[in-house]
């Protein structure tokens, strides 16, 4: 029997052993490849049932988001453009930067190559379908570099290959499995699982480089990743390395920016816009809520429907925006600095109650067990030796940075895949603690009434 100072040893203690399954270890061990491909294959098919089953790739009734509508009208006009509905009825097109260039220029590649078809969507589709399946793999493979466990790593894999949001994501257009795989892939190559060098600090850029060029925020979450590594590795030159890499990466698109805009635009132009849904005298944190209540429109719309139609369009709309946010900021400092962070923080880490797609079923019903579960297993990994894993500490620092960015802009339910798969391995975790516990609580009264 397990003594109570036997069970409090620190996390780098074998893990297997303390929860009780070193013998399912070793029977998993011996046939990992095998398991993990099964994982893979379940993952796969789930994807791919639901992309039968859901995804519209009917070029004339698909939902492809900003990404594909940009991408559609760039490849009409031979140039990175949008389009804006006039109160006259025209639609007036400008020169954009407004959504992260990566997705664009995918979509663009297939509806070049095969034509505005349902050929070149369902293309776009098989691509997301191989990304989330991907994400499936990643996620295993990090749970059993955090935990050093073959069961954890599956159990966390099959939890991603299963859940709900990552299943069905993969019958949209959106850029979801091609940034959260794309993290993944930099957190892996940033771990203690892979020696710190040059040529690793190169893949390290190259992969912090192209993510930022899919989601703006990863401009701060990347480099959370990399300065925890560094405290590991302590090799600076290498960070720095890994930086020029990913700024050689995303410069192209800087200078196009520059060249379009005659202003410094590193990424994207939207920051105002995205300062103006976070703070304004409506907002309640949730970005989805501002959306459908067309609060920005109330704030800033008539000062941009009185733009001139020129290609500073969307650069001149973006400084209205600014402006409007700064203003508010300045005039009620407590509530955004204070008030809104806090509310955001609530409704990114447990649920965005202003957003109905997080009041659907399917939704509720993954939400609450992974936070139950992850909660557990990240205070048991927090109790038990914390600092001796330098990969658990990269994950606080990035849910820290990733808690900063929710503060200073707003809540959407898809932000939380950013955390989700790390949530995971802590779930899987969680669940074999829960496990443990439930047996020992339902023998210990045989072991009561057994003679001394």
């Amino acid at each position: 029997m397990r003594t109570p100072a036997a069970d409090a040893q620190p996390l780098r203690a074998p893990l297997p052993e303390i929860l009780g399954i070193a013998a399912l270890e070793g029977r998993v061990a011996r046939s990992f490849p095998l398991l993990l491909a099964c994982l893979l294959a379940i993952a796969l098919l789930a994807r791919v049932a639901i992309a039968l089953l859901a995804a519209d790739i009917d070029p004339a009734t698909s939902d492809m988001f900003e990404y594909g509508a940009n991408a559609v009208l760039s490849l009409k006009h031979g140039a990175i453009v949008s389009d804006v509905l006039l109160a006259d009825g025209r639609r007036f097109v400008y020169p954009t930067a407004f959504m992260p260039p990566l997705m664009i220029f995918f979509d663009m590649f297939w509806l070049w190559a095969l034509g505005v078809s349902k050929v070149a969507l369902a293309a776009i589709i098989g691509c997301n379908i191989v990304f989330g399946t991907l994400i499936c793999f990643y996620t295993a493979r990090i749970a059993r570099t955090l935990f050093d466990s073959r069961v954890i790593a599956l159990l966390a894999g099959l939890i991603v290959a299963l859940h709900p949001v990552f299943v069905y994501s993969v019958a949209t257009f959106h850029a979801l499995n091609l940034y959260v795989l794309l993290l993944l892939v930099l957190f892996d190559l940033s771990s203690s699982r892979c020696r710190a060098s040059p040529g690793n600090a190169i893949a390290v850029g190259v992969v912090l480089g192209v993510a930022v060029l899919a989601r703006t925020e990863y401009l701060v979450l990347g480099p959370a990743i990399i300065a925890t590594a560094a405290l590991r590795h302590r090799r600076v030159a290498l960070v720095a390395l890994s930086l020029l890499v990913a700024a050689l990466i995303v410069s192209p698109w800087t200078l196009r920016n520059y060249l379009v805009f005659q202003r410094f635009i590193p990424v994207v132009d939207s920051f105002g816009y995205n300062l103006c849904k976070s703070f304004n005298a409506e907002t309640n944190g949730s970005g989805h809520w501002v959306d459908r209540n067309g609060v920005v429109d109330r704030v800033a719309g008539a000062q941009i429907a009185a733009l001139p139609e020129t290609p500073m369009y969307e650069v001149d709309r973006d400084a209205i925006y600014r402006a409007a946010a700064r203003d508010y900021i300045r005039s009620h400092p407590w509530r955004s600095f204070v008030e809104l962070p806090i509310q955001k923080a609530l409704l990114f880490w447990l649920f965005d109650i202003y957003d109905s797609t997080t009041h659907k079923l399917l939704y509720q019903l993954s939400l609450w067990p992974t936070i139950t579960l992850s909660l557990l297993g990240f205070v048991y990994a927090w109790r038990r030796g914390w600092s001796a894993n330098p990969d658990l500490q990269m994950i606080v620092a990035y849910f820290a940075a990733q808690t900063l960015v929710i503060a200073a802009y707003s809540v959407h339910a898809r932000y939380r895949t950013n955390v989700e798969p790390f949530l995971f391995c802590f779930a899987a975790l969680g669940l074999l603690l829960l496990v443990k516990w439930l047996r020992a609580w339902r023998t210990a009264p045989r072991l009561a009434r057994s003679p001394a």
